[in-house]
C-alpha cells in the first residue's frame, strides 16, 4: 500500500484544505543514506541510482533521485515550505518532497566575525528550506552581514521568499536567487538607546493570549496586487471604494488595514514586479493588500470586485501566493514574455513531473503537447544547462 502525506504548505483560497501525496511524503536527510523509504524504496531498480545508493546519496542527490524515479514512472513531484500564502499552487501530487530539513547555509564561515565588514557584497549560498528567522540570526552571529529588508513575516523559508520577493519588500524576485547581503548595523549606535529602558529580564504582560489574533494559519485570506507606482493613488482610492460600496451593499466591512509596499520592479518573466507594464516600463511598482478575517461572507464577491477593477483599469498583476482568479487567457495579457517563459519551462519540465492542476489551469501544458521533451535523462546529462550568473 502506498504511504500517504498530508501537505500544510499552501493552503486553498478558502484555507481550509489541504494538497496530499497520494504515493510519498519524502523528508530530505542531512546525511548521505543508502535506501529510500515507503514506496520511493524502488528507486533502487534504477541501476544508476542503485550504484550512487551504494555511495550514498547527499541531500542534493537525493532530490536528483527522486526526480528521476519519478520522470521513470509518470509522477508528479512539488515542494513544500512552511505554509505562509494560501493559494491552490501546491496541489495534490504524487510525491511531496519537505523542504524545512535543508536549513544551513552552505557558504562557510570566515575565520573572524568581522572579516566581512571591509567588503562590498557577499554572496551567500543557503539551503531552500531555511527559515528566514534562522538565516538572519545565523548572518549575524556567525558572518557580521544583515539583510538590507526583511519583510514581515520571518516564519517563511528563503525560497519562499525568494519566489515572491517576500511580497515586494526586496529588490527582486526569483527561482534561483542571489541573496544580497551587507554588513551587520553598528551595535554601539544601535544599541545606544535601549540602555536607557532595559530590563535585566523579559516579560509578557498576561492578557497576550487576549490580544493575540489568531493561534492558527487559517484566520485571515489574503490577496495582492502590483502595479506601476505612478497609478497607486488612482489604484488605492478605486480599492477603498469598492470596499466601501460592496460594505453598503452587503452590510459587512473588512476589519483589517490595506498593505501597501513599494518595491523596485525586475525584468523576470512572470514575477508581478516585472516593469514591462501594459501602460509601458516602470522602474518601480507599488503592491496593495487586501487582508480579510476568515468567515466572512463576502469575501470572494470583495476580491473579486478588487481585482476586476484593478486588472481592467491598471493591468495590475495578482500575488501568486494569494488568492486571484487568474486562467490562461487573463495571464498572458498581464505578462508580455509569457511565451518565453513557456520555452524555458518546457526544458525544464520536459517530461510533466512539476506539472500540476494549477499550472493546466494556467495552459502550461499546452507546450509540453505541443512539442514534447526528452525524459528520464542521465543524472549526468549536462545538454540542458541554465546558467545563472549574479546580479552586480
Amino acid at each position: 500500500m502506498s504511504e500517504t502525506g498530508s501537505c500544510c504548505s499552501c493552503l486553498s483560497s478558502s484555507g481550509a484544505d489541504t494538497p496530499t501525496a497520494r504515493v510519498q511524503l519524502y523528508v530530505p536527510s542531512r546525511v548521505k543514506f543508502h535506501s529510500f523509504p515507503g514506496e520511493l524504496k524502488t528507486c533502487a531498480d534504477d541501476p544508476e541510482i542503485s550504484q550512487r545508493l551504494s555511495q550514498g546519496l547527499s541531500p542534493t542527490e537525493q532530490l536528483s533521485a527522486i526526480c528521476r524515479f519519478a520522470s521513470r514512472h509518470n509522477y508528479t513531484v512539488q515542494a513544500k515550505g512552511t505554509g505562509s500564502s494560501m493559494s491552490r499552487i501546491c496541489s495534490e501530487c504524487d510525491i511531496l518532497i519537505d523542504m524545512t530539513s535543508l536549513d544551513k547555509i552552505v557558504t562557510p564561515r570566515p575565520a573572524v566575525r568581522e572579516e566581512n565588514l571591509s567588503k562590498d557584497y557577499v554572496d551567500i549560498e543557503v539551503e531552500a528550506g531555511m527559515r528566514l528567522k534562522d538565516f538572519v540570526e545565523t548572518l549575524d552571529k556567525h558572518y557580521g552581514l544583515a539583510l538590507p529588508v526583511l519583510g514581515s513575516n520571518a516564519g517563511q523559508t528563503v525560497a519562499g521568499a525568494a519566489m515572491v520577493s517576500s511580497h515586494g519588500s526586496g529588490l527582486g524576485a526569483a527561482s534561483l536567487c542571489i541573496t544580497q547581503c551587507c554588513p551587520a548595523r553598528s551595535r554601539d549606535i544601535i544599541n545606544y538607546g535601549l540602555t536607557y529602558f532595559s530590563l535585566k529580564k523579559p516579560f509578557i504582560h498576561k492578557w497576550y493570549n487576549v490580544l493575540q489574533l489568531t493561534k492558527g494559519t487559517n484566520s485571515v485570506r489574503s490577496a495582492e496586487w502590483s502595479l506601476p507606482l505612478s497609478r497607486l493613488d488612482e489604484a488605492l482610492y478605486d480599492v477603498i471604494d469598492t470596499i466601501k460600496q460592496l460594505g453598503l451593499r452587503n452590510n459587512e466591512y473588512t476589519a483589517l488595514p490595506l498593505h501597501i509596499r513599494i518595491a523596485k520592479t525586475d525584468d523576470l518573466m512572470l514575477s508581478p514586479a516585472n516593469r514591462k507594464f501594459q501602460s509601458g516600463e516602470s522602474q518601480h511598482c507599488a503592491y496593495i493588500e487586501v487582508p480579510v478575517l476568515a468567515g466572512c461572507k463576502h469575501t470572494d464577491d470583495l476580491y473579486g470586485a478588487i481585482e476586476s477593477t484593478l486588472t481592467t483599469r491598471y493591468h495590475a498583476r495578482p500575488h501568486w501566493g494569494k488568492y486571484h482568479s487568474l486562467t490562461a487567457d487573463s495571464i498572458r495579457d498581464l505578462y508580455p514574455q509569457l511565451d518565453d517563459w513557456k520555452q524555458v519551462y518546457r526544458l525544464l519540465n520536459s517530461d510533466g513531473i512539476f506539472s500540476s492542476d494549477f499550472t493546466d489551469k494556467m495552459g502550461f501544458h499546452l507546450v509540453l503537447e505541443s512539442e514534447p521533451g526528452p525524459s528520464g535523462e542521465n543524472l549526468n546529462n549536462d545538454n540542458h544547462v541554465i546558467t545563472v550568473q549574479p546580479a552586480q
